[in-house]
């Protein structure tokens, strides 16, 4: 491959344009990221066609306009001292106030209906003319708060003796994503500051000098203001980028930027040991550590790229923003990082200098403590892989144990207020208020005639008498009570039309049913609920007479999630085949050998299984957590890339050192002991790096946290540098396999 020396040779001649071009690069990054939070999406969308859900989304849609807005929930709530009808004109100026905003479009209040109120609480509904993640409901739902603390504090509204015991929440859909965008924003800033200062700390500790930590952090920090710059234009032109996307940004490409970072620094100091020149020592940086991390790159780019084979645009929105931040961290490392040593030279490592006496009495045959230990691995071979399956088996058998969560709201600090609020309302009636299910009905026909009528009515008593629902609404059941015919036809026109308006479309072949679930929206009771529900629709619809000529779709989040999971899970074992195939092509290319390659893979499964059966034991069995449902392919995709990433610095090395004439298993001791602190101490980076999203306020962010710390520890230790030798020491004569291959793609040609 003559692409790195040709590399080495433009950053060696031009250093100087080449420090210039990445600082502008920042420069202009920095000004396009500015506004990359008002760009950002904070629900979550599907995304995907031909799924029920969706269809049954774009009907609604299509027949109901004005429905694509947003919701939120007002709670008026006191404690068991009082009653609530005390706050009846607390409650109505609050109304009052909401209902003259210009994006509400209207607000339902009954306290007399026990859908609306209890004992101690009053629940206002609130619907508005835009969606909930827009700026004017997110200003809304902050009006809202600050005006409820006012009319509080107002005697001839709240009796003085309630003020202490009232509790005004605002939650639903629009509150939660307010919440969600100002808690993400807060944790954002907490954790890429925390994370540069724990990656920093670990770089001063390790190379034990104030220049050589500042070099990864400026060039991976001009690396990320530039990804970010890029995704404010994707998300303004292009498509969704989720808010999520930006926790992991800093921590992996700050952690992959330092580790890069870190093995060329190691490799400089290497050469420079051995008397090279700094030209010298930044061609064979360049050249041969250069394709070990470009390699490495592209692996973890192809890995995070797969997320974008899936429609959910969580998934896909998160695999671009991470491609994007390796490539031009990898980008960064290559050539900035060598830019700089040619600029400071032996001053990178300052204060420590490297001394003529230190290059005289260098001597690289000379074994460290790891290139012992390994030659003690191997020669213990079968004991070490037969005492690790012991290790491994119950975290395993932890792994099988793994019941996903889709609930969200599980996910959400307890302190929010649009949290809260939803436990009031959860305690009071029923968390399905927060995200009701619609069902669409759609015939041939005019469904306000009374055949169809009846027909549809026989609808509404079957979700009705479902023990999964608590309420149903709909043209046939208004108030969430059943009318027939009869009455309906005799309605004053003026009521009729404010009904029809509500559920049927305005050619009258369309209606909807609000269906409010007995359980949270996004429990896995949630989405059971909606496979008995589109059960108990076929039962009624082979039973019944004339409803084959309805249409019957279930929709709204729930189904959105069950129906999106489902979704997810089928494309995820694209994902796997695809990345698999992709990563075994790199490795071949790489190390020239199919039987390191496939091991590579095994044991990469090995530290995924591993992973999520730590993380199942200590939140789901220790702790009584919910684990999210995505925590599992997240784990398989990032490993797939990070776990590469350190065997191709450990078996590039290692096949660097048999093609310069090593025996074959002294080139694994020689390659352990070469890269071995360096891998040790890269993952120590990464750990930090990742441990910093275990200070997250949202426990799906806690819990990628802990399990890619976890999964780093695992992999660049117990796999790596212990069960990869013991593997290779029972291959022996089988690891460079086929031999035409590994003649093929050697690593170096020559000295």
């Amino acid at each position: 491959m003559r692409v790195f020396p040709r590399i080495s040779k433009l950053v060696v001649k031009n250093y100087k344009a080449v420090i210039l071009i990445w600082l502008a690069i920042g420069i202009f990054g920095f000004m396009a990221s500015q506004r990359l939070a008002d760009v950002l999406l904070y629900e979550e969308e599907g995304g995907y066609e031909g799924l029920e859900s969706v269809q049954a989304s774009e009907i609604i849609e299509s027949e109901f306009p004005g429905n694509e807005g947003g919701s939120m929930i007002i709670i008026v709530h006191v404690n068991d001292n009082h009653t609530i009808s005390a706050l009846y004109d607390y409650t109505f100026a609050l109304k009052s106030y909401v209902e003259n905003n210009e994006i509400v479009e209207s607000t339902i209040f009954n306290p007399s209906d026990p859908q609306f109120a209890t004992n101690h609480t009053y629940l206002l509904m609130v619907y508005l003319k835009v969606p909930d993640d827009d700026d004017k409901a997110y200003d809304l739902v902050r009006d809202i708060r600050s005006e409820a603390e006012g009319l509080q504090k107002d005697p001839s509204l709240v009796p003085p003796d309630m003020i202490d015991d009232l509790t005004t929440y605002v939650t639903g859909a629009a509150a939660m994503s307010t919440d969600t965008r100002e808690a993400s924003q807060e944790d954002l800033q907490r954790i890429d500051t925390i994370t540069i200062i724990l990656v920093a700390i670990v770089l001063i500790a390790i190379f034990r000098s104030a220049v050589s930590p500042l070099l990864p952090l400026i060039s991976i920090g001009i690396a990320i203001i530039a990804t970010r710059g890029v995704l404010w234009f994707i998300a303004e032109n292009i498509t969704d980028i989720p808010y999520e996307a930006l926790h992991f940004l800093t921590v992996i490409v700050m952690g992959i930027g330092a580790d890069y970072c870190l093995f060329f620094l190691s490799r400089f100091k290497e050469e420079l040991m051995k008397g090279a020149s700094k030209e010298e020592a930044v061609t064979i940086v360049v050249e041969r550590t250069g394709k070990t991390i470009v390699s490495s790159g592209i692996t973890i780019a192809v890995a995070f790229g797969s997320f974008m084979i899936s429609d959910m645009t969580f998934l896909r929105g998160m695999g671009l923003t991470l491609a994007i931040g390796v490539i031009l961290g990898t980008l960064a490392s290559l050539t900035f990082i060598p830019a700089l040593f040619m600029l400071l030279g032996i001053k990178v490592f300052w204060p420590r200098k490297i001394t003529a006496e230190e290059i005289k009495n260098h001597d690289e045959n000379q074994l460290g403590i790891l290139g012992r230990r390994t030659r003690w691995v191997m020669r213990h071979a079968p004991a070490v892989l037969i005492a690790s399956l012991v290790i491994c088996s119950p975290l395993i058998y932890q792994m099988v144990l793994f019941d996903p969560s889709h609930d969200f709201f599980e996910m959400m600090p307890e302190d929010l207020e649009s949290i809260q609020g939803f436990n009031v309302l959860t305690d009071e009636w029923s968390a399905g208020k927060i995200l009701p299910t619609t069902v669409v009905l759609q015939i041939n026909g005019n469904l306000t005639e009374e055949e169809n009528y009846e027909k549809a009515e026989t609808i509404w008593y079957k979700l009705n008498a479902s023990s999964d629902t608590s309420f149903v609404y709909g043209f046939t059941a208004p108030e969430g009570q059943p009318l027939n015919y009869t009455v309906f036809s005799h309605l004053p026109q003026e009521d009729k039309t404010a009904i029809l308006n509500q559920y049927v479309s305005a050619d009258h072949d369309t209606a909807k049913y609000i269906v409010v679930l007995a359980y949270d929206p996004y429990s896995n009771d949630g989405m059971d609920a909606i496979d008995n529900l589109r059960n108990s629709i076929e039962e009624v619809k082979q039973n019944e007479n004339g409803l084959e000529n309805f249409e019957i779709l279930v929709g709204g989040p729930t189904a959105e999630m069950s129906d999106g999971s489902r979704k997810v899970f089928e494309e995820f074992e694209t994902m796997q085949i695809v990345l698999i195939i992709a990563i075994l092509l790199i490795l071949i290319i790489l190390l020239g050998s199919i039987t390191l390659s496939v091991k590579q893979i095994l044991t990469i499964l090995l530290s995924v299984a591993m992973t999520i059966g730590i993380v199942t034991l200590v939140f789901q069995t220790l702790q009584d957590q919910p684990v999210i449902f995505f925590l599992e392919i997240m784990i398989f995709l990032v490993l797939m890339g990070l776990g590469t990433d350190y065997n191709i610095f450990l078996l590039s090395r290692v096949r660097e050192e048999y093609d310069r004439g090593r025996e074959e298993l002294e080139s694994m001791v020689y390659g352990v002991d070469k890269t071995g602190i360096v891998i040790t101490s890269a993952a120590a980076i990464m750990a930090a790096a990742f441990g910093s999203l275990m200070l997250s306020n949202l426990l799906m962010m806690r819990e990628f946290g802990f399990a890619l710390f976890v999964a780093v520890i695992i992999d660049a230790s117990f796999v790596r540098l212990i069960l990869v030798p013991a593997i290779y020491r029972c291959l022996k004569g089988y690891n460079y396999w086929p031999k035409y291959l590994s003649d093929k793609f050697k690593f170096i040609s020559h000295e």
